[in-house]
């Protein structure tokens, strides 16, 4: 889970940086870092999603809770 986590963080920051990036002046550069951030925002959804589901499956301890 650990991985995902680490993965998530990335992709997250990786099309930040792709969106902020974005030059209207040049709309063909453009539309591949649009289509380069919708494909990682669809990685991070399907990893949001795994983590959730794993989460679910893994029992919380009381050494998981912070306070």
């Amino acid at each position: 889970m650990n991985d995902a986590r680490q993965r998530l963080i990335a992709l997250l920051r990786s099309s930040d940086q792709l969106i902020d990036g974005i030059d209207p002046s040049a709309p063909v550069e453009s539309q591949r870092q649009i289509a380069l951030a919708r494909e990682q925002l669809t990685e991070v959804e399907a990893l949001i999603e795994k983590l959730f589901a794993d989460h679910l499956r893994e029992p919380v301890r009381p050494s998981d809770v912070r306070h």
